[in-house]
């Protein structure tokens, strides 16, 4: 259905809702929260470009808990990737939704004004979700930073884009029974053979199924890791190639970390 946003001064654009269903999770997951993932294809036309914002949009009283972009083919994609240079005020988007399990429509609305009430479909295209967890890991001595020592952590990305990096990704560790957090310093990526990636960035689907990273953590000295991302680390040992090691040392640092700050 096309819903023009006649509320929005002077018209400046349009909304295509191209189908909504519901995107498959664990049931065990679904019943335990009583809610279930609604996806929503939809299409935004602008007339007056610029004007759209999405963090306006809400599904039955919900912002949406994710929002994935799709090229003109209806690809998911990350927003930042280099694919959507060419933007000329079409913008094409799969939005998620946590509902309740009863639902079976929703009200979609814009800015506070209800846009179009969509059905919500048994099944629809799969939406890829990314999640990571790390599978091995190991120490390497002193970091160049007094009191912090380096931890080398092998992580593995499921449904990550192609452009998205492990910044951010947050250790979790243990000091004297205090729990802290770590933000990685620097990180490669690595190939199926845990050599460095060589692949250029426009031979990668636009969602890749498996990436690697090995990322390097500076926890205070002491410390014992205990997550990343909510999953337990591994007592796996971390070996990596003479070339892993030699990229890895040449990489450079995240200034931004929160060990590079004055606390």
């Amino acid at each position: 259905m096309t819903v023009a946003l006649l509320a929005i001064a002077i018209s400046w654009g349009s909304m295509d809702v191209r189908a909504a269903w519901h995107a498959r999770v664990p049931p065990a997951i679904e019943r335990a929260a009583h809610l279930r993932l609604i996806a929503i294809d939809l299409d935004v036309e602008e007339r007056v470009a610029g004007l759209f914002d999405p963090r306006q949009l809400r599904i039955g009283g919900r912002s949406p808990a994710m929002s994935l972009r799709l090229t003109g083919n209806g690809e998911p994609a990350d927003a930042r990737d280099p694919v959507f240079d060419d933007d000329t005020g079409h913008v094409r988007l799969r939005l998620l939704s946590a509902q309740p399990l009863a639902r079976g429509e929703v009200v979609l609305a814009y800015a506070g004004l209800a846009v179009a009430e969509v059905a919500i479909e048994p099944d629809g295209p799969r939406v890829p979700i990314g999640w990571q967890r790390a599978i091995a890991v190991k120490g390497a001595g002193r970091a160049p930073l007094d009191g912090h020592v380096r931890l080398r952590v092998l992580v593995e990305a499921r449904d990550w884009s192609r452009v998205a990096e492990p910044r951010g990704l947050a250790l979790t560790y243990s000091v004297a029974g205090v729990e802290q957090r770590a933000d990685p310093d620097h990180w490669i990526e690595l190939d199926d053979a845990l050599r460095p990636l060589a692949a250029p960035l426009a031979s990668r689907p636009l969602i890749v199924p498996i990436r690697r990273f090995a990322i390097e953590y500076w926890p205070v000295e002491g410390g014992h890791p205990i997550a990343l991302a909510g999953a337990p680390v591994p007592s796996a040992p971390l070996v990596l190639s003479a070339e892993a090691e030699a990229a890895l040392a040449r990489a450079q640092p995240d200034l931004d970390a929160a060990h590079y700050r004055a606390e």
